[in-house]
């Protein structure tokens, strides 16, 4: 009797005759297979993601509340700010101009905003802990 494996189980029909090859015609890949070992469960590491705890959830919404206000007030301060430079003063960075309002606001915004995100980065994780 040849067994023949059909999708995940195998099958012989009555009098021994193995399905579809009629029984007497061995197939490449019909032979058993010994059973692949099967592998532990290891343990959760302790470094495995594990979900929020509450104290996480806070430091979160801390921190996206902190970043938020941050932008809200650059983008507020931004939009009110004049693009005008006063007069006799030449627009731009270096050799004695002046930049206007709004782009000393678009260059606050570029030196405070790596302090910001790294403080927040930092600062959430150990609030968490």
């Amino acid at each position: 009797m040849v067994n023949v494996v059909i999708g995940m189980s195998t099958g012989t029909r009555a009098g021994g005759e193995a399905a579809g090859n009629g029984g007497d015609v061995a197939r490449e890949g019909d032979q058993e297979q010994a059973p692949q070992p099967v592998r532990p469960v290891r343990p959760a590491s302790r470094y495995a993601a594990r979900p929020p705890s509450a104290a996480g959830r806070a430091a979160g919404w801390a921190a996206l509340l902190t970043l938020g206000l941050w932008a809200a007030g650059l983008a507020v301060a931004y939009l009110l700010a004049s693009d005008a430079v006063p007069p006799g003063q030449c627009q731009g960075l270096g050799f004695g101009c002046t930049p206007s309002a709004r782009d000393s606001v678009a260059l606050l915004a570029v030196f405070t905003a790596a302090p910001v995100v790294g403080v927040t980065a930092v600062a959430v994780p150990l609030a968490a802990w």
